[in-house]
């Protein structure tokens, strides 16, 4: 599984490090968090942390993207 975590973060102006103090750890346990097949509860947090829905931290399959409204993330749909 691929993850769209820094990718977001940059998106949103949020650095890593502010990322890694609103889940209350160190930028290094972030990454290694990001890098070792991390939990769901661990997706779920930092999705609550940087205010985005929990799918939208997966990159999805090839042929798939995922579709905004605007900003709003609506799912993942594929392409055209």
């Amino acid at each position: 599984m691929e993850l769209q975590i820094k990718p977001i973060c940059r998106k949103k102006g949020i650095a890593m490090k502010t990322l890694a103090g609103k889940l209350g750890i160190t930028r290094q346990a972030l990454d290694k968090r990001i890098l070792n097949n991390p939990k769901w509860s661990s997706l779920n947090e930092i999705a609550e942390a940087i205010n985005v829905d929990v799918m939208e931290l997966i990159k999805p399959n090839e042929g798939f993207v995922h579709f905004y409204n605007g900003e709003q993330w609506m799912g993942i749909c594929r392409k055209d």
